[in-house]
């Protein structure tokens, strides 16, 4: 029976001539259909520390990794011997992707929060490396991203036959690293150029500002991950140098990768900076014309305003108070002005 009806595992067994595939919720069955001549891949999903402890005990592992497994410990926190190697990770994929949690979120290693971004998730996961196994543990909330990268490195059976357990962890972390994260940035890049078109065109529409700054908060999560993808790089490549060369080659390609990535999420910042410089732009130039027109019309009526109050004044013995036609040559000299000042504005284009 198994231990948790939520639990899925997967058994996948290759040799160079052959591959197998089981899945099951028992931990029971999957165990006793490894064989122990061929390479082994195990992929469990919602685990408990009851299902690591049973799978760990018999590829002979300690039975502490169950408890790091499981969440108990500090993420930060990996373990490994000469026997294996044991790497905690991060990743982040498109929210839609995410099947929903089972019960309770995972207590480590959720950085994202609702402000940052609404289209993306954090996932965590472990994995184990042997001589001639891989075991990948995920937690209460599994990634359709990761089970998708799973199918992939699959897929290639003939490349995984050949080439064995380090393709297989190529593949994986190629695909759940690599492609996933390119993916995510080429959906933003493409809604920044979407939103950047009306900027260009002078636009000062507020809800394109908060888009590009939602965008920009957006890349927060996005930059840890690639932190979290260059560590893991340089913590695989620091493990048993003469032991694995495989995993060595698998670091070196994840780490120029990973160069690739911080090249184009380098870009994407600067672009987004860029758009939000533009909108205040464009809201300064917006207020520099209103404040220019208020400033001209302010010029022309400084002299009319000038004019009626001069002739304002209650003093009987002003000049040319008591014309007959003093009313309307008044009129005519403040339109002049009026015109005239109008017409000065306009051909300087101030208005």
């Amino acid at each position: 029976m198994a231990e948790n009806s939520s639990t899925r595992i997967a058994l996948t067994t290759f040799s160079r001539t052959s591959l197998r595939r089981h899945a099951s919720t028992d931990v029971g069955e999957i165990l006793s259909k490894v064989d122990a001549a061929a390479s082994t891949f195990i992929h469990v999903v919602h685990t408990d520390t009851t299902v690591c402890t049973r799978i760990l005990e018999h590829f002979g592992l300690p039975q502490l990794l169950a408890e790091h497994i499981d969440g108990g410990t500090a993420l930060e926190l990996d373990t490994s011997s000469d026997r294996y190697v044991f790497k905690k990770f991060r990743f982040i994929e498109d929210a839609a992707n995410a099947e929903p949690a089972l019960g309770e979120a995972t207590k480590n290693g959720v950085l994202i929060r609702g402000s940052e971004s609404d289209r993306l998730r954090e996932g965590s996961g472990s994995i184990v490396v042997g001589d001639k196994f891989v075991l990948l543990f995920e937690g209460a909330a599994p990634s359709r991203m990761l089970a998708a990268a799973v199918e992939t490195a699959l897929d290639r059976e003939r490349d995984l036959r050949e080439r064995g357990i380090e393709y297989l962890l190529y593949r994986l972390a190629k695909t759940a690293f690599v492609d996933n994260y390119l993916g995510l940035m080429r959906q933003v890049l493409e809604r920044l150029q979407e939103l950047e078109a009306p900027l260009l065109e002078g636009s000062t529409d507020a809800k394109t500002y908060r888009d590009v700054a939602r965008l920009r908060r957006g890349l927060n999560p996005l930059e840890r991950s690639l932190m979290h993808m260059a560590e893991f790089s340089a913590t695989v490549a620091a493990e048993k140098p003469q032991g694995r060369p495989g995993l060595h080659e698998l670091a070196a390609n994840l780490g120029s990768d990973g160069e690739r990535l911080e090249n184009d999420f380098a870009m994407l910042r600067d672009r987004t900076s860029e758009l939000i410089q533009t909108y205040r732009d464009n809201v300064d130039s917006q207020l520099n014309n209103i404040m220019r027109s208020l400033t001209v019309l302010s010029a022309i009526f400084m002299p009319l305003s000038f004019v009626t109050s001069f002739y304002g004044m209650n003093f009987t013995s002003i000049p040319a108070f008591n014309w007959v036609g003093g009313f309307p040559i008044a009129v005519a000299l403040m339109l002049a002005i009026a015109v005239g000042g109008l017409t000065f504005a306009r051909r300087r284009r101030w208005l």
